[in-house]
């Protein structure tokens, strides 16, 4: 009599950008980790498989769902009306808000004052930050970057303002 085998177990693909402690993040080794990694783990617990983490650009997540090239996204995405045009959300499982990471010598201590002309604002290209900046600090110059530490540069080197992000 010859056993059953096990079915194989599938891989359940996570894509996530590790590039925001304390959700996703690498550790010194380049390992994934962090609150969402802990999730994408606990999930494919549940679900009886095993989790490989894609560590994707930001603007290449939604993209790489809707071409299958990975099963879900774990990546503190900003629920928005046009983003739920294209894909699902599961219930929300954290809140953040946008804060202002200002250079000390622009002299700004509100948003308000962002919106002037003349002010330059960094923002990670498709954040909170890049949506709201858009439509609210219209007149000021918004600057926009892939990364986080690009925008952080240039506001220490005052070349920037302020740097919008949540």
């Amino acid at each position: 009599m010859q056993a059953k085998k096990e079915p194989a177990k599938k891989v359940l693909t996570v894509g996530m950008e590790l590039a925001y402690p304390p959700f996703e993040m690498s550790d010194k080794n380049g390992m994934p980790q962090g609150v969402s990694v802990d999730f994408a783990k606990a999930l494919g617990k549940h679900l009886g498989r095993e989790v490989v983490i894609e560590n994707t650009a930001w603007s290449g997540l939604i993209p790489s769902l809707k071409t299958w090239k990975i099963d879900l996204i774990i990546s503190s995405i900003t629920i928005t009306d046009e983003r739920k045009k294209s894909i699902n959300f599961s219930i929300p499982y954290a809140q953040s808000s946008l804060a202002i990471l200002a250079n000390k010598e622009s002299g700004v201590t509100s948003i308000e004052e962002l919106n002037t002309a003349g002010k330059k604002v960094a923002v990670k290209k498709g954040s909170t930050g890049h949506i709201y900046a858009t439509k609210n600090l219209t007149n000021a110059e918004i600057l926009v970057f892939d990364k986080e530490n690009a925008c952080v540069l240039e506001v220490v080197q005052g070349k920037a303002d302020g740097f919008l992000y949540d």
